[in-house]
């Protein structure tokens, strides 16, 4: 059956040139509409390296003098005294992955002169350990907040995510203990490293986590807060604020809001145009994989309908419906085969020309790295997936296309599908 379809191709192929032209163009742009969907459907599941639920943070405004941090630690621990809470500390504002601003530092290592620039979070040295148990960084050996040795003084070490190590350590040693320097002076000892964090836009960034004391400076801190696992956070956020924000402002100190590291997270990218972004990109996308669904359905079913009295000779020489589909589609898949390689071609050009998928912008690094555990990173992975959907669609658009008008025909009785012509 093959021989006499590529027979019949042949003897088509001029018709059968254009349809060809029209199916490479139209694969050429539904792929670069499918990379963008893949691509933000990759980042919005990513495990953002910190937690998005159960943690929120309370907008604390002080005044400050010798007292603050008395006053602040007395919060802190009035907080702690509420039966929905796990843990509580204080922190500087905007200190934690998903924050509305995060600090920007270069850092260097003996292994890698050049200056990383890395995002930067900032914790209070007096409540380092609750501040990773409430943000929730993962260690990459346990899967747990890492544990933070109490006999070494908090000021002098920091935690690494997995792509600042990756970045400041290239031949794969272990971190742990290795010194790194700051852009400005200073350095500090790796006490370990966390899974990779997304502070804001969805992929994932080198970030460096260090402790500093009480800043005389600070005019605004967040209370950070980790609700137990059986607490409801709606309920905690509604009665914290009708009971407790009252009692717990003093001179020292105002309670102003209370937002789950979820919300923050989802307004700062909201208010910096990534929602937006990503939404447009959506409809964009799905117009446009509309459109070419309805142009190659179309383009199979002219096709097929132009060759309804061959359809009428099969079925009176015996052929069955399945049969007669399974030729009309098996000539459509082919077509759409050699169109589809074909348009590969210049994307593989373009994405390898450029070092970065489609979707890359000021906001979304997606150049590529080969050497990344992340497929969204990596070449052949990230190429092969996009191309794996789109070559389902546009096989699927040809079916329905060859089966609408290969089932219309084929109901016919043979002299009417002959008479057709």
């Amino acid at each position: 059956m093959l021989k006499m379809i590529l027979k019949q191709m042949w003897v088509q192929r001029k018709e059968n040139g254009w349809i060809f032209l029209e199916m490479a163009i139209i694969s050429f742009f539904l792929w670069k509409a499918m990379d963008p969907i893949y691509t933000i459907v990759t980042m919005h599941n990513f495990n953002k390296g910190f937690n998005t639920e159960k943690a929120l943070a309370i907008d604390v405004e002080i005044s400050m003098d010798e007292e603050t941090q008395e006053a602040l630690d007395g919060v802190a621990e009035a907080i702690k005294l509420n039966p929905m809470v796990q843990d509580a500390a204080i922190t500087g504002v905007f200190s934690f992955p998903g924050s509305t601003v995060r600090s920007l530092y270069s850092i260097k290592s003996e292994q890698c002169p050049e200056w990383i620039g890395m995002a930067t979070y900032l914790g209070f040295a007096n409540y380092a350990q609750n501040y990773m148990n409430i943000v929730g960084y993962r260690d990459i050996n346990t899967g747990m907040p890492p544990v933070i040795d109490a006999g070494i003084p908090v000021e002098s070490i920091c935690y690494i995510s997995r792509m600042a190590a990756a970045k400041l350590f290239p031949d794969g040693s272990n971190p742990v203990g290795q010194k790194v320097s700051r852009g400005g002076g200073g350095s500090f000892t790796v006490a370990g490293v966390i899974e990779d964090v997304t502070p804001s836009f969805g992929t994932y960034e080198p970030v460096i986590i260090w402790f500093e004391p009480f800043l005389e400076k600070v005019y605004s801190v967040n209370a950070i807060v980790k609700l137990k696992e059986n607490a409801d956070e709606v309920l905690f956020r509604k009665s914290f604020m009708e009971n407790d924000a009252a009692k717990l402002s003093t001179e020292k100190c105002r309670i102003r809001g209370i937002k789950s590291f979820g919300d923050i997270y989802t307004e700062n990218r909201i208010m910096i145009g990534v929602d937006g972004q990503m939404r447009l990109q959506y409809i964009l996308s799905f117009f446009f994989i509309a459109c070419a669904f309805l142009g190659i359905a179309g383009t199979i079913w002219m096709k097929c309908n132009s060759r309804r009295s061959e359809i009428g000779l099969y079925r009176a020489m015996g052929s069955t419906k399945r049969g007669i589909l399974g030729m009309f589609f098996l000539e459509s898949a082919i077509l759409v085969t050699l169109a589809y390689l074909v348009a590969l071609v210049p994307l593989v050009a373009i994405i390898l020309g450029n070092n970065e998928f489609l979707y890359s912008n000021i906001m979304f690094d997606l150049s590529i790295d080969n050497t990344s555990p992340y497929l969204y990173k990596r070449f052949l992975p990230h190429f092969g997936i996009v191309s794996l959907i789109t070559y389902a669609i546009l096989m699927g658009t040809a079916f329905i296309g060859t089966y609408i008008t290969v089932h219309k025909y084929s109901n016919l009785q043979p002299s009417e599908a002959l008479r057709e012509e």
